[in-house]
């Protein structure tokens, strides 16, 4: 793998929703996914792409508990599905927007999603 035509982040080691895991499962799923990488000698970036785009968004305490066990274990960035474009410069680096982009859906739609996030209009 050429790392100039390829950026690996993390996405977790077990696929499970981190809006269901403890902290220490978190944990243990980031060390176990980057352990992975390492021993495959896979470079990767500090990055996060939230397992279903989930977090524990809807709870004050537990949403900073959980970002601060990001920041804590080296996250500098994080990714969740919002469908929507993130406005420049970043307000929260670790409660980023990604879009949702499904390989069957039509290419026209993909480029509307780039172009206006979830204010895009029906097909």
């Amino acid at each position: 793998m050429d790392p100039n035509l390829i950026e690996y982040g993390l996405h977790s080691y077990d696929h499970k929703s981190y809006k269901q895991l403890s902290l220490k499962e978190i944990e243990q799923d980031l060390k176990k996914c980057r352990q992975y990488l390492q021993e495959r000698k896979i470079a990767y970036q500090d990055c996060l792409a939230y397992p279903y785009g989930a977090f524990p968004k809807r709870h004050p305490v537990k949403r900073r508990q959980f970002l601060n066990t990001l920041s804590g274990n080296g996250i500098i960035l994080a990714f969740r599905i919002g469908n929507r474009l993130n406005a420049l410069p970043l307000r929260r680096s670790l409660v980023i927007q990604r879009l949702d982009i499904r390989g069957d859906e039509p290419f026209e739609l993909f480029k509307r999603k780039l172009q206006k996030g979830k204010k895009l209009m029906p097909f």
